[in-house]
């Protein structure tokens, strides 16, 4: 939920509040009941026939946990920069925005930003 809370605020804004809120009582609602084991010999033969849904899983699996951990990177040195510039000048704090992904602002994107941020602490003498 943290990162589609970060990558499509408009749908999901405190959404992980909202589902702790609830006490986690969606995943009883929607859990099987019944639920039939499926043999090893049937599971095979599954993973030879889906061998490329399997792949494009793992490969956005992957993209997945690789985009939530830039998130998760970018949040704390948000966090650290709050901080800094709390302590340079507690006047005026400044608060710098995670980017919302979309269609123009890509991985490469997000990381230009953050060389920005970086180039500006560094231009202050904080980093």
């Amino acid at each position: 939920m943290e990162v589609l809370e970060t990558v499509l605020p408009q749908f999901f804004t405190n959404a992980t509040q909202t589902f702790k809120a609830n006490g986690g009582t969606l995943q009883q609602m929607y859990k099987t009941v019944h639920k039939n084991e499926v043999s090893a010999a049937t599971h095979r033969k599954l993973k030879i026939h889906l061998r490329l849904e399997y792949d494009f899983y793992y490969f956005v699996k992957q993209r997945f946990y690789n985009l939530l951990s830039r998130i998760r990177v970018l949040r704390k040195q948000r966090d650290l920069h709050r901080q800094l510039t709390d302590w340079w000048s507690p006047g005026k704090p400044d608060d710098p925005q995670l980017p919302v992904l979309g269609s123009r602002n890509d991985a490469s994107n997000i990381l230009s930003q953050d060389k920005n941020r970086t180039r500006k602490l560094d231009d202050r003498g904080i980093a």
